[in-house]
């Protein structure tokens, strides 16, 4: 479909001032992230009960007119799977959402996969067939071509319809108040937050060949990269790759010279980083013991595959549970959640898990105890 193009100003003043009377507004957004930190917006895609625009956010720099729509409480923000809308759209200046819609989520409340695309579900619910042919084209390009445009314009131009068509099948199976409660996630702080500059060391692949002391020195490594890449938006990798912060963390070189002679090293990172890298090493050297980082993982209190057997019978009582009332398993829990409810059982600790939690709690209250109370418990000297 072909939508009009916001690029001024006072054309995105007046297209809030209208939707500001729409119970709901789908939103979604075209960006590309592949030599920034930061992922760069191309697009905003808007569309309220009567109209859907497009909005150029390289033409119209100001975006915090959306701000007023995206924070308001009583308007509904329709978006396909957000986690990665929400912070794009915050960072551009256009607010924390409220009141969040995710057709994806919702999907799997309704009898359907909790995992399927936009355009699969739309299919599905309506029969309508998107072209997806513009998924990966540069969005920061210009001029946009119609292609680009009409495809942007589809995402949202039939989601309130999908919104209604979910919500729908999920109060068939007695689910809308589930559904409504699962929503709440998407206002939560966490998904603003940048993530830990010292914790982006347990992302980097193949640390555990590392000893522990190296591991310290690891976490300084990924802290300072983390920081680089935020202060100068580009990516990890064009600062230094996993594989080499390893070599850089094995070796530990604490002087500038020694940093230089890691070949590894891109040169004109040693250039520029000598020092910083060298110096991060050093902190890592230097912490104390109980500064080392901690391994990551405990030790299983049972054999693996007696964790397994439990977890085993958690996630097929979920099966059965979800499965009855039409709610995809997966969206109850992951096996990872299943293993470490069982471990901590295990062990006597007060578990955490969610799914002990709001709606899952209900979903499980008459079998989860009765599988958690068969659990042995382990003697602490084994973990």
């Amino acid at each position: 479909m072909s939508a009009p193009l916001i690029v001024r100003q006072d054309d995105l003043q007046s297209f809030v001032a209208r939707a500001k009377a729409s119970p709901v507004l789908a939103l979604d957004t075209e960006f590309v992230w592949t030599r920034t930190y930061y992922a760069g917006l191309g697009l905003i895609q808007a569309a309220t009960l009567d109209e859907t625009v497009l909005i150029d956010p390289l033409a119209v720099t100001d975006l915090s007119p959306l701000r007023t729509l995206n924070e308001s409480p009583d308007i509904v923000k329709i978006f396909h799977d957000p986690e990665m809308d929400l912070p794009i759209l915050a960072r551009g200046g256009c607010g924390r959402a409220r009141n969040v819609f995710d057709t994806r989520t919702s999907a799997g409340f309704g009898g359907l996969p909790s995992i399927w695309s936009l355009g699969k579900l739309l299919c599905e619910l309506t029969g309508i067939d998107l072209p997806k042919t513009e998924a990966r084209t540069d969005w920061l390009a210009r001029p946009l071509s119609d292609k680009q445009l009409s495809y942007a314009a589809d995402d949202v131009h039939h989601m309130a319809r999908m919104r209604d068509l979910l919500l729908q099948r999920a109060r068939e199976r007695g689910n809308e108040a589930w559904l409504n409660e699962e929503m709440l996630r998407w206002e939560q702080e966490s998904l603003y937050a940048d993530r830990d500059p010292r914790k982006a060391f347990r992302s980097v692949k193949g640390m555990g060949r590392l000893k522990h002391r190296q591991k310290a020195v690891l976490r300084e490594l990924a802290a300072w990269r983390e920081t680089t890449g935020k202060e100068h938006d580009i990516t990890r990798n064009r600062i230094m790759r996993d594989e080499i912060l390893l070599i850089v963390a094995n070796f530990s070189p604490t002087t500038d010279e020694a940093v230089r002679r890691i070949r590894a090293i891109p040169k004109p990172i040693a250039r520029d980083y000598a020092a910083d890298i060298a110096a991060a090493v050093q902190c890592g050297l230097d912490c104390s013991q109980s500064e080392l980082p901690n391994p990551g993982s405990r030790r299983p209190p049972l054999p693996e595959k007696e964790v397994r057997r439990h977890a085993d019978a958690v996630l097929a009582l979920i099966s059965d549970k979800a499965g009855k009332r039409g709610i995809d398993p997966a969206l109850v829990c992951a096996r990872a959640d299943a293993t470490a409810l069982v471990c901590d059982t295990c062990r006597g600790e007060e578990p955490v898990s969610r799914l002990l939690q709001g709606w899952r709690d209900e979903l499980l209250h008459d079998g989860l105890p009765k599988l958690l109370g068969v659990i042995p418990k382990a003697h602490p000297e084994l973990f």
